[in-house]
């Protein structure tokens, strides 16, 4: 981060964490294409309060572990073997959610940003 000479003892650091995702369903004779990867970053102007931010992209191929329509959440398995949660928000990812079963292969696009700024403390 620039600009860290602006920071001082008792100020507060102010941390927003970000997640989101979007999905198609892979049918039939389509194919899985390569994972994509993404990534920016951004940080305060010279003369600014410090802070900055970044963002990463990934889309991929997974393959459906559950879905609960109770809570609208979704399991998936990477192709690392990792499963991830995700929770749907949307009406229209909520109704897609509800045609999925496990073992389906979706391609889906992850997206993560954090966000780090300097908020002066109080008083």
């Amino acid at each position: 981060m620039k600009n860290l000479d602006k920071v001082h003892v008792g100020d507060k650091v102010v941390v927003s964490y970000y997640q989101g995702i979007a999905a198609r369903m892979a049918k039939g004779d389509a194919k899985a294409t390569e994972p994509a990867v993404s990534t920016s970053a951004y940080r305060a102007q010279e003369g600014k309060p410090p802070g900055g931010g970044a963002v990463a992209s990934v889309t991929t191929t997974v393959t459906i572990e559950a879905t609960d329509m109770g809570t609208n959440t979704v399991a998936f398995r990477r192709s690392d073997g990792s499963v991830h949660i995700v929770g749907v928000k949307s009406p229209n990812m909520v109704a897609f959610i509800r045609t999925l079963k496990p073992g389906d292969s979706v391609e889906v696009t992850y997206t993560e940003s954090v966000a780090v700024n300097i908020v002066p403390a109080a008083g």
